[in-house]
C-alpha cells in the first residue's frame, strides 16, 4: 500500500511531458525510496499520516519553484481560498501581496477592523502575534491573520522604517466589490472597484445604469489598491466600455500558447471617464486598467501599477480535495505590452504626498479637474 502511494507521486510527475536525463530520472524515482525508508527507519513512523507525507512532498516541489503565486493547497486551504473569493470570511479585512520578499498590505477593506485601526496600503507586515514572517509564504501569513470571529491577532507593521503594533479583533468580513460615491465638490461620481470577484461585473453594471439617472459630467473609476481576482471579472467589466470583439487581454503560456480574451460589448451609458491607479493596483485590476488605456476608453491618473501580470490556474486536484495552483503564463495589454514586473504607467502621474491630511485626495482632485476641463459645464 505504501509502495503504491509513494509511486503515485512519481506517476503524477511523469504524467506530464518531461525530458529528463538518466540521472534526473533516478532522482525522481528516489522519492518512492525515501517514502519507504521513512516508514522503515523513522522512530515515530507509527504516528505518521501517509497523506501528510505526500502533501509535504508536493508542497516542497512547488516551493522549489521560488514563485510566490504557485501553491499546493490542502482541501481546507482550498476552501478558505474559495471563501475569500466569494466575499465572506473571518479575518481583519486586509489584502496582502509579496514584493521583494516582504509582505505588504495592498488594501484595507471599508468598515473592517483593519481600517478602524488605521492600517493602510503600503504598510509592511513584519510580525504576526510577535512571530517574524520572514520567509513565510503569502498563504502562511494569510492563515496566521485569519481566525475565528471574536479572537485577537497582533500585527507588527512598518512604514518608512517606523514600526507600530496593532491588536485587532477578528470579525466576519463581507465584501461588496463595488462602492459608489457622488462627490460633493463636483457633478462627478466615484465608482470604487475594490476587487475583481464573481459579483464585480454585475455590481459595476448596476452602478453605471443607476448613475445614468444623475446629471453628471463624468465618472471616476477607482482601481487604487485593487489587488485583482478573476481575469474573467476584468474582461466582463471592461466590456461595458469597449466595443464587442475588441481585445481586452492576451495571455501567453507554454501549455496553451497564446489566447485572446475579447470584449462582450455590453451596452452601458457613455460618460467621460478617468481611471485612478496606484502602486497597489494589481493583477486583474491592471488588466482592466490596461485595456481601458490602450483602447482610449479612459484616461489613467495616479502612479505606476504593481506589475503582477502572471496567471494562476488550478491544474491538478488530488482525490482528497487538495489542489495544485501553478503560474501558467502571463497577461499582456491589448497593445501587447507586458504587465508582469512592468506595471502600467498612467497618462497623468500624481505624486504621492504621505504628509498630506488625505494623501489620496490629490488623485481625486486631478481626476475631477480633467473631467471638468474635458466636459465644461453649460
Amino acid at each position: 500500500m505504501r509502495k503504491w502511494i509513494g509511486l503515485s507521486i512519481v506517476v503524477l510527475v511523469f504524467s506530464m511531458p518531461l525530458s529528463l536525463s538518466a540521472a534526473e530520472e533516478e532522482l525522481l524515482e528516489a522519492v518512492d525510496d525515501v517514502f519507504e525508508l521513512i516508514y522503515e527507519y523513522y522512530y515515530r513512523a507509527d504516528e505518521l499520516e501517509e497523506a501528510d507525507l505526500i502533501h509535504g512532498a508536493l508542497r516542497g516541489m512547488v516551493e522549489a519553484l521560488d514563485d510566490p503565486h504557485s501553491e499546493f493547497l490542502t482541501a481546507e486551504e482550498h476552501e478558505e481560498w474559495q471563501e475569500a473569493l466569494r466575499g465572506e470570511f473571518s479575518g481583519v479585512g486586509i489584502e496582502i501581496e509579496l514584493r521583494d520578499e516582504s509582505v505588504y498590505v495592498v488594501s484595507t477593506l471599508p468598515g473592517t477592523p483593519a481600517e478602524q485601526a488605521g492600517i493602510r496600503s503600503g504598510d509592511m507586515i513584519v510580525e504576526v502575534d510577535e512571530e517574524s514572517v520572514e520567509g513565510w509564504s503569502l498563504r502562511d501569513v494569510s492563515a496566521a491573520i485569519r481566525g475565528e470571529r471574536g479572537t485577537e491577532v497582533t500585527l507588527t507593521l512598518e512604514r518608512e522604517d517606523e514600526a507600530r503594533e496593532k491588536v485587532l479583533e477578528r470579525d466576519t468580513i463581507r465584501i461588496d466589490p463595488v462602492d459608489v460615491e457622488l462627490l460633493a465638490e463636483a457633478p462627478v461620481a466615484r465608482v470604487d472597484v475594490l476587487r475583481m470577484d464573481q459579483d464585480t461585473s454585475r455590481q459595476l453594471g448596476e452602478a453605471l445604469f443607476d448613475l445614468a439617472e444623475e446629471e453628471l459630467e463624468g465618472i471616476i473609476l477607482d482601481l487604487r489598491s485593487n489587488p485583482g481576482g478573476f481575469v474573467q471579472a476584468a474582461v466582463e467589466s471592461a466590456s461595458y466600455f469597449i466595443d464587442r470583439g475588441q481585445t481586452i487581454t492576451e495571455t501567453r503560456g507554454p501549455a496553451y500558447g497564446e489566447r485572446v480574451l475579447r470584449s462582450r460589448g455590453i451596452d452601458a451609458p457613455e460618460l467621460p471617464m478617468v481611471v485612478l491607479v496606484d502602486e497597489w493596483t494589481a493583477s486583474a485590476g491592471e488588466i482592466l486598467a490596461g485595456a481601458l488605456q490602450d483602447h482610449e476608453a479612459a484616461v489613467l491618473i495616479g502612479r505606476p501599477t504593481f506589475g503582477k501580470g502572471s496567471i494562476q490556474e488550478f491544474v491538478y486536484e488530488l482525490p482528497d480535495g487538495s489542489v495544485l495552483l501553478l503560474t501558467t503564463g502571463e497577461y499582456f495589454t491589448p497593445d501587447g505590452n507586458p504587465v508582469h514586473e512592468e506595471g502600467i504607467t498612467p497618462d497623468i502621474v500624481v505624486e504621492w504626498d504621505p504628509d498630506a491630511d488625505d494623501p489620496g485626495q490629490a488623485d481625486i482632485d486631478a481626476a475631477v479637474e480633467w473631467l471638468l476641463e474635458e466636459q465644461p459645464a453649460d
